[in-house]
């Protein structure tokens, strides 16, 4: 389909694209690329409700898991958004699995607090005793975003789980607690996690708790802290990565150095001042970053810190002192996005210069490209509308599935900046449609 105004082609799928498999043929995929397109829809457009109503039908699709349901009821308003939340929810029950339990967790959210409790202790409930250790950090840390009366029964509840248990839900639902009752909570939390102790050392589980406490951590808990990474020997640059971070908050950035100087090798020393930079003050900041830049010129690993850290690192310092280290490193092109997304001022600039790359590349290497479109309304219209026909004819001709899984499977979806870009809502309205009508297509 060509809109000439527009200069947009958008691929029609037929019964021989369905043979070879296009993504876009599954209902829950089919739903999550209309929920995307719908994003780049003014709030106020009648177009974006048509869109979600669209998405919300194929997600009802009983061959469309609980997750489809569970992303259309995020993407509703209102009475709508609950409602489908509650059906989201019950299709989840019934898929029991661990992503299920996580997305129930997260979908109480959505709902009166009543129900979120509910939600959430079923979740919590369904856990199997060999699984505990795996999936309590991840459905605690969920919770922790639902209302505090939720958190606070949630903590209430888990006194019927063993210390060895416990703590690792009291370390992540610290963050959900009001601020007045959160060193209580933490004080509570990194005494179970420090009561594990054996033969001198914390098991790896307690570790990490000790992790995701201490960026909530009050001052005078934080010897307490320090003392606990001594007693982690196999855990010890994640905790005093940590601690360091959280003594650079409280503003004690002399001793946040000291802890990382601790570290016994120098990889890893690198490695904390990477994630410690974003925590000190803009004096020993620059100190700081002029050992780290030195140390990623003469590394192997350089070019991988700096895509680790590229957005904190430039929102910390500036665009202009990440790019000149990234030209020296080479830096990919993701990197490069990441700090366009954190620099709006430079956004245009740096995008000019990677298109500049990218659209030169011989067209077998188009699955490259996609890193790109977050940057689509940084793009002038020309640049954006060659990207555009470059993906399209990518996922349409070169008919290879696998190409996508990268990605995401909700194909066209993935390219809605772009769409929005070129030819505004009603383009990405108009592609919205030819995703409807594509399933008219399925068996």
């Amino acid at each position: 389909m060509t809109r000439p105004d527009r200069g947009i082609e958008i691929p029609r799928v037929g019964e021989d694209d369905l043979d070879a498999g296009r993504p876009i043929a599954d209902a829950g995929e089919r739903a999550g690329a209309l929920i995307r397109l719908a994003r780049e829809l003014p709030d106020a457009d009648a177009e974006r409700a048509v869109v979600l109503g669209w998405a919300l039908e194929a997600a009802r699709d009983e061959r469309a898991g609980g997750a489809a349901l569970a992303a259309a009821a995020r993407a509703l308003e209102g009475q709508a958004r609950e409602t489908t939340a509650r059906e989201a929810a019950a299709r989840l029950g019934g898929e029991r699995t661990e992503e299920s339990r996580l997305e129930r967790v997260a979908l109480a959210a959505l709902l009166p607090e009543a129900e979120a409790l509910e939600l959430a202790r079923d979740a919590f409930a369904e856990v199997a005793a060999d699984a505990r250790s795996d999936e309590l950090p991840r459905l605690s840390e969920a919770a922790a975003r639902l209302p505090p009366s939720v958190v606070r029964a949630l903590w209430a509840a888990s006194k019927a789980l063993s210390a060895s248990e416990r703590h690792k839900v009291l370390a992540r639902l610290c963050a959900g607690l009001p601020a007045a009752e959160r060193d209580a909570g933490v004080s509570e939390g990194l005494g179970l996690a420090l009561s594990l102790v054996a033969d001198g050392e914390l098991p790896a589980d307690a570790c990490w708790s000790v992790c995701a406490l201490a960026p909530h951590a009050p001052a005078e808990l934080v010897p307490a802290l320090i003392q606990a990474c001594a007693a982690a020997p196999c855990f010890r640059r994640p905790m005093v990565t940590a601690v360091a971070a959280r003594l650079g908050d409280l503003g004690r950035a002399d001793d946040a150095l000291a802890l990382v100087a601790t570290l016994p090798e120098a990889s890893d020393r690198v490695e904390a001042q990477a994630a410690l930079l974003t925590h000190l003050p803009a004096a020993a900041r620059d100190a700081v970053w002029t050992r780290l830049s030195s140390d990623s010129r003469a590394s192997d690993g350089g070019r991988t810190l700096l895509e680790r850290n590229a957005a904190a690192w430039t929102r910390a310092l500036g665009a202009d002192v990440v790019l000149d280290l990234s030209r020296e490193l080479g830096a990919t092109w993701p990197t490069l996005v990441a700090i366009a997304e954190a620099s709006p001022d430079h956004a245009p600039a740096i995008t000019r210069e990677l298109l500049a790359r990218a659209l030169d590349r011989p067209s077998d290497e188009d699955e490259a490209l996609f890193a790109l479109v977050p940057l689509a309304a940084s793009m002038t219209e020309r640049h954006a509308r060659h990207l555009c026909q470059r993906l399209l004819q990518h996922l349409d001709w070169k008919r290879r599935p696998d190409l996508l899984d990268d990605w995401t499977k909700d194909d066209l979806g993935h390219l809605a900046p772009l769409f929005a870009r070129v030819a505004g809502p009603q383009g990405v309205a108009a592609v919205a449609r030819e995703i409807v009508d594509v399933a008219r297509w399925l068996p």
